[in-house]
């Protein structure tokens, strides 16, 4: 074209030429300056534009050429980049598995790095071929129409650049968390690993080394302090499983890696507790068998003793030692003696027997609790993974293929709850139980557990159910209508051509219509039922979930309604033409108006836009179509009022006017119809853009809530270390800085959603408010949610300081406690000292009491603690805090029992001192009124009666109270005791026996002197 040009102006060259000698010619002829100038000026114009022109040419030819120059580089650049972009996807083509194998893993990224490196550094490359292809673009517009190469080339560069960019970031974005998340992890394995393998070797070498009491109780000091060391690493622990199975959860491949080590550690970690447990358990069995045992040995060595001191006393008196009956009564204090210590094995060898089953069932039933409370655990854990209701049969079904496995998991867990409650039970019932509030309750909170967990299953199960009833019933309806929809078709194929004849139009408008009454009205009801259920089934999917297929089938059936609705409008309108150009006005006006009142009913019945995207999105393609109805419309219209005109021309006035007023209110009626269907064509693409702006709004933020809600409820679960908690505060500050930082998106959704309430109808309007009001009340709830874990956490922090703090203070002082008890394990038996053990006694029972308050408020705030724990960090507090409990009572008990031994004694040391005092004196007047020259014979009778009416029994009630203090205070003060009694004993019987010869001596004198 341009060359046409520069060779038509170059044609115009020869005529300008003539131009100008015409016009010198002239000027020299004419006279008149005026005419003269004039025409020069003339000249000069033209003169001026031809060079412009040529100029213009020039320019243009030069920007034509630079143009051309341009377009073959960016088709070069073009293609280069296809290219590229090409072998890039054809290298990423295969889905990016990431390796749990960290090895393999840092393989992948190695790999990975330069590629995306590469991607990277060619996006501005990309950007800027766009852009100059984008003003190439702007350029041909302008000059014309054909750019449909160019645009097609640019959106597949376009396409493929955001496909590959998409898949490398998202790629690199895997990559670079996996691997974070493997060096946290290995990190943590790397320090926690060599010390379970530490404290496992130092366990081992925790072994009773002897039974002595001294070593057994520095055993149970060091187990104390190794338990306290374990238990401050069970935060580590938790947080070593966490990073594993968020490690464990990004990857795709080589998972068992992780998992086992996961596992193994696992089995170390529980074989550690279960051992120190067991070890503490059997330490304190042993020390407690062992007093047992010290304080039987002392006392049936203090009953030998005072056996043997019974025989040396029966043996000191001489021949009167071989009486009988002497011998029967010692023999007899013997067996029973040898019974009694016999009964007493057998008690405690029962006793032992029943402490021990005892602790076998406590065991077993934490046992059984702590790994019910794990399975339970990994079926919530299970559920939650499962995705939302899917939008296809196939999905569904295997969604409740699993979901029924999962059932028959919880009724198994069911089974094995219902024999732990059994257990529980029989423990309370039996007495084994060190506490049964918090027995029952280890029950009650597994039951809890056991059905919310099987009632969520139960409903997700019936979810399910009915989502593959609706999608069944749906695809039913979408089968049988996808068949008559083909068979419309097929019959509207079929129809013959329209006739030329009016009788054979008029039979085919009347079979027309039969056939749209019979078969397209019906129909039309069944897709706008199948349309309904189908977009019903959309909406309500939940987010994330594929509805492309459902969709993709609910479009493939009004593209197939929508060409048979064409076809029949087509058929309609030949029909009507046919009959126009047969020149049946009438017939032809009455055909239209029809077909006008038909369309005006649709149209009537039309909803307002919808608030959702994807069905508003339909609503335009139905519009669409309408609009393509009334543009083939136009033409028989105008065809029609053409008719009419003419008809009314040759007709009189009267049907001239009638024909006119018909013919001006059908095209008012179809202008209106035109102008409605142009307004809702232009309403539906507003509420559709600010339906879309919405929905990329909305799901987003429901993604981010999701995610959110699920981190907030995981800090809920506190850890049992301080250094955890504080970061565990630092990542709940930050995540609540996030939330806070989301407030602006929600305001932003609450304006595009009253744009959007402005332009849909008022029953969507509604919907959207409930559905917008449900968002914003899920973002306070959660805004509030995350103060309060953050307010839990500095609690948790204080609380857990003030735990640790308090038990500690508490395990020293019980420790002092035990100590200042044990001193009073063995009562004086002197009054003065006795006095002085009670009063220490009753003030050491007085502390024991005062700290009752501190003991309950460290086991409450244990309790509390446990709340927002995880469940095996929960038992082992627990059986910290029973530890401490029974520790406590223990001393309670162990302190009262002795302030009761003490003044149950007192009396007795009491009543044997004064006893024993009164003898002393008597026998030491015995003695010097028996060692004098010649006593008197009255002085011997008194002694006589004294030894047999006062001071045998006192003697009797010395033998009686000694023994029992010798029980009450065994050891050094036993043998006191029985030593003042032996030599009682031995010095009554002996002065006994001197008065007896004594008496007789006197008895043989007086013999003597009567018959001498």
């Amino acid at each position: 074209m341009l060359q046409n040009l520069e060779r038509q102006l170059e044609g115009q060259r020869p005529l300008l030429a003539d131009a100008e000698s015409a016009g010198e010619q002239l000027c020299e002829v004419l006279s008149d300056p005026a005419s003269r100038a004039e025409i020069q000026g003339k000249l000069t114009a033209v003169g001026r534009q031809y060079n412009n022109l040529q100029k213009k040419l020039d320019h243009r030819k030069a920007e034509l050429e630079n143009s051309l120059r341009d377009g073959r580089q960016f088709e070069t650049s073009c293609a280069t980049t296809l290219g590229w972009l090409v072998d890039e996807l054809g290298g990423m083509s295969e889905r990016l598995l990431v390796s749990a194998d960290r090895h393999t893993l840092q393989q992948q990224l190695d790999h990975h790095e330069p590629v995306y490196k590469e991607v990277m550094n060619k996006e501005h490359e990309v950007i800027m071929l766009l852009n100059k292809g984008r003003d190439m673009l702007s350029r041909i517009n302008n000059q014309r129409t054909d750019n449909r190469n160019l645009q097609r080339d640019l959106d597949k560069i376009q396409q493929q650049w955001d496909k590959l960019r998409k898949d490398t970031l998202e790629r690199n974005t895997r990559l670079q968390t996996c691997m974070e998340h493997c060096r946290k992890y290995y990190r943590a394995q790397e320090s926690l690993i060599p010390w379970l393998s530490q404290a496992e070797d130092k366990l081992e070498t925790l072994q009773p080394a002897s039974f002595k009491r001294k070593d057994i109780e520095r055993q149970l000091k060091e187990l104390g302090t190794f338990r306290n060391e374990v238990w401050k690493r069970s935060g580590e622990y938790e947080n070593n499983r966490t990073l594993g199975d968020t490690f464990h959860g990004a990857c795709d491949i080589d998972k068992e890696v992780v998992k086992g080590e996961l596992l193994h550690m696992k089995q170390k970690w529980d074989k550690l507790n279960n051992d120190l447990l067991e070890r503490t358990q059997s330490l304190e069995d042993t020390a407690r068998r062992l007093s047992d045992f010290n304080e039987n040995l002392r006392d049936l060595q203090h009953s030998l003793q005072r056996c043997e001191d019974k025989l040396s006393s029966h043996d000191a008196l001489g021949g009167a030692a071989k009486d009988p009956k002497l011998l029967d009564r010692i023999k007899d204090e013997v067996e029973t003696l040898a019974d009694r210590l016999d009964e007493l094995t057998a008690k405690l060898d029962d006793r032992c027997s029943e402490l021990q089953s005892a602790a076998t069932a406590v065991t077993q039933f934490n046992d059984q609790v702590k790994g019910l409370t794990h399975d339970l655990s990994d079926l919530e854990n299970e559920l939650d993974s499962m995705k939302p209701p899917g939008r296809d049969l196939k999905t569904v079904r295997g969604q409740l293929d699993d979901t029924g496995k999962l059932v028959k998991k919880i009724n198994k867990a069911s089974g094995d709850v219902a024999n732990t409650v059994l257990a529980g039970e029989h423990l309370v019932d039996s007495g084994f139980a060190p506490d049964t509030a918090t027995t029952r309750e280890q029950v009650e909170l597994l039951q809890r557990q056991l059905g919310r967990l099987d009632e969520r299953a139960r409903a997700r199960e019936e979810d399910l159910d009915a989502s593959l009833g609706k999608l069944e019933n749906f695809y039913q309806i979408h089968t049988a209508v996808m068949e008559e929809v083909g068979e419309a078709s097929e019959e509207v194929r079929k129809m013959k051509a329209v006739s030329s004849e009016v009788e054979g139009i008029k039979t085919q408008q009347q079979d027309f219509r039969s056939f749209q009454k019979t078969h397209i009205d019906p129909l039309s009801h069944q897709i706008e039922g199948c349309n309904r259920l189908g977009q019903g089934l959309i909406q309500s999917a939940a987010g994330g979930v594929n509805t492309a297929s459902l969709e993709k089938d609910l479009e493939k059936m009004n593209d197939k309604w929508n060409d048979l609705k064409g076809r029949l409008n087509e058929r309609g309108r030949k029909l009507d033409v046919g009959l126009l150009q047969s020149g049946k006005f009438q017939e032809a006006l009455d055909g239209l108006a029809k077909w006008l009142a038909d369309t005006e009913e649709m149209v009537a019945n039309q909803k307002p836009p919808s608030a959702d995207y994807k069905v508003v999105k339909a609503q335009l393609q139905e519009q669409k179509f309408l609009k393509k109805m009334l543009l083939d419309r136009q033409n028989s219209m105008s065809s029609l009022f053409a008719m009419g005109n003419e008809v009314a021309a040759a007709a009189d006035p009267v049907e001239k006017k009638a024909i006119e007023r018909q013919l001006k209110e059908l095209m008012q009626r179809f202008d209106n119809l035109t102008e409605g269907a142009s307004q809702r064509m232009t309403a539906l693409e507003q509420a559709m853009s600010v339906a879309k702006d919405f929905q990329d709004k909305m799901v987003p933020l429901l993604d981010w809530l999701d995610r959110t809600e699920k981190k907030v409820k995981d800090m809920e679960l506190v850890p049992t270390d301080e250094e955890k908690i504080q970061q565990r505060i630092k990542e709940q500050h930050a995540l609540h800085n996030d939330i806070l930082r989301k407030k602006p998106d929600f305001s932003d959704l609450t304006e595009v959603a009253s744009n959007l309430m402005s332009l849909v109808g008022e029953d969507e309007a509604l919907l959207l408010a409930d559905k917008l009001q449900e968002t914003t009340d899920r973002y306070t709830a959660l805004v509030a949610g995350s103060e309060d874990v953050g307010q839990l956490l500095e609690a948790s922090r204080a609380g857990l300081r003030h735990l640790v703090l308090t038990y500690q203070d508490l395990q020293a002082w019980m420790e002092g406690a035990e100590r200042r008890l044990g001193k009073y394990r063995v009562l004086a038996v002197h009054t003065d000292k006795l006095l002085e053990q009670m009063d220490d006694l009753a003030d050491l029972t007085e502390e024991i009491a005062n700290h009752q308050a501190q003991v309950d408020g460290t086991v409450d705030s244990g309790l509390e603690l446990m709340k927002h724990i995880s469940n095996d960090e929960a038992l082992q507090l627990k059986d910290k805090l029973d530890s401490l409990q029974r520790r406590y009572n223990d001393l309670t008990s162990r302190g009262a029992d002795l302030l009761k031994h003490a003044h149950e004694a007192l009396p007795l040391v009491q009543q044997f001192y004064n006893c024993h005092n009164r003898l002393v004196d008597w026998m030491m007047g015995a003695e010097a009124q028996i060692q004098s020259a010649e006593p008197r014979e009255e002085d011997i009778a008194r002694l006589e009666l004294d030894i047999q009416g006062e001071f045998r029994p006192v003697l009797e009630s010395i033998n009686q109270v000694g023994p029992q203090l010798c029980q009450i205070s065994p050891g050094e003060g036993a043998q006191t005791i029985e030593g003042l009694v032996t030599r009682d004993n031995r010095r009554f019987d002996a002065i006994a026996e001197q008065i007896q010869r004594k008496g007789e001596r006197i008895q043989l004198s007086k013999q003597v002197r009567k018959f001498p």
